[in-house]
């Protein structure tokens, strides 16, 4: 560094990666998700154990998770560090969601069998599996989600900002 010497700042872009396999998978995975909250908000039915949520909470909630959602997909896709953060808060909060559910479900079990009452259903045997494998099939998928999002702390390198790079620019004299 000489006294007749400049600093400039220029924009720093980063080199279109190509984005991995895994991610692609759970951008899907969030996809699907978006869809699903969809579907449901035409019947808005949220049960915690036997409980139900009213519809306006139902509802609320569902819009809630699409934003959540959809903000994940549009971060993850800018790889921005806050979408790590986010993606392991919503799918660990999905976790101790659906363990509240088979917790209460099996706390409160004949007021549930009332709720299912004239379903499909033809025994508590089978409610009651069905609540344990879908409580399986939660607790594995958004397991694996977080475990694969927070091994990728690579791949999430913007944190919002421009990076920028120094150059030293040296003045003839």
């Amino acid at each position: 560094m000489t006294a007749n010497s400049v600093f400039t700042a220029t924009s720093y872009t980063q080199k279109k990666e190509k984005i991995p396999t895994g991610i692609i998978i759970l951008l899907i995975y969030i996809g699907l998700s978006v869809l699903k909250d969809l579907w449901n908000l035409r019947t808005p039915i949220i049960l915690i154990g036997p409980f139900v949520l009213s519809k306006t909470i139902s509802i609320s909630y569902r819009l809630f998770s699409i934003a959540i959602l959809l903000t994940c997909f549009y971060g993850i896709l800018k790889k921005a560090n806050w979408a790590r953060k986010l993606s392991l808060a919503w799918f660990g909060f999905g976790i101790l969601f659906v363990l509240v559910h088979f917790v209460l479900s099996f706390l409160y079990k004949s007021e549930l069998m009332n709720f299912y009452l004239g379903s499909s259903f033809s025994s508590e045997y089978s409610i009651m599996l069905s609540i344990l494998a879908r409580t399986t099939f939660v607790i594995i998928v958004n397991s694996v989600i977080c475990w694969y999002v927070d091994g990728q702390k690579n791949f999430f390198v913007r944190s919002g900002t421009t990076n920028l790079v120094v150059e030293e620019v040296k003045t003839l004299g």
